[in-house]
């Protein structure tokens, strides 16, 4: 797995300033645009399955919930992930080995990822109260954890963090600065 040595950095960070019990359980960061686009059309395929009923524009629309197509600029000058400065990932207990719980699992594509799912729809769980209140402090502790060092939460996927990238930009207002770590690697190589 790769990523850019600041977003390193600022990992290390996080690891050690969280509670001693707890440690980050990393799903993904750098990705190539084949992997992007690969991830998108299974997405894609997963979606038509569960929704056959979506017109083509309802279809991308909801697809692009959950992951930025890798040739279409409109939304992302560069996907985040391509640009090395997004990663996924969650929290688990360094005593018995196991994710917390986080209500969902990783790449789940239904409302239930929205980071804030837990704080505002309570009453439209299956959740016991306490299963409830657990997801809700794990997704804060990430979610604190992870903006502490100046990362952005993407709101759909509770997973999901950026820096320097287009989506941190877009949510600060800011001028991106990660450009695509795939081109940057290939430049240096030599194309």
């Amino acid at each position: 797995m790769y990523t850019r040595k600041s977003i390193l950095k600022r990992i290390n960070n996080v690891v050690h300033n969280l509670p001693d019990n707890l440690g980050l359980l990393i799903f993904d960061a750098f990705r190539t645009k084949e992997t992007q686009r690969d991830i998108f059309n299974r997405f894609q395929l997963e979606i038509i399955k569960n929704k056959p009923h979506l017109s083509d524009e309802q279809l991308h629309q909801e697809v692009r919930k959950f992951a930025a197509h890798p040739d279409e600029p409109s939304r992302f000058a560069v996907p985040p992930h391509n640009s090395g400065g997004s990663i996924d990932l969650a929290l688990y207990d360094i005593n018995t080995q196991q994710q917390l719980d986080f209500g969902s699992d990783f790449d789940d594509m239904t409302v239930v990822s929205a980071t804030d799912y837990f704080e505002n729809n309570i009453k439209n769980t299956n959740f016991s109260i306490t299963r409830t209140n657990i997801v809700k402090i794990n997704r804060r502790i990430l979610y604190h954890a992870m903006t502490s060092q100046g990362f952005v939460n993407f709101e759909n996927e509770w997973w999901h963090y950026s820096l320097g990238d287009c989506l941190w930009a877009q949510m600060l207002n800011l001028d991106w600065y990660y450009l695509s770590l795939e081109q940057e690697v290939l430049k240096i190589m030599g194309d």
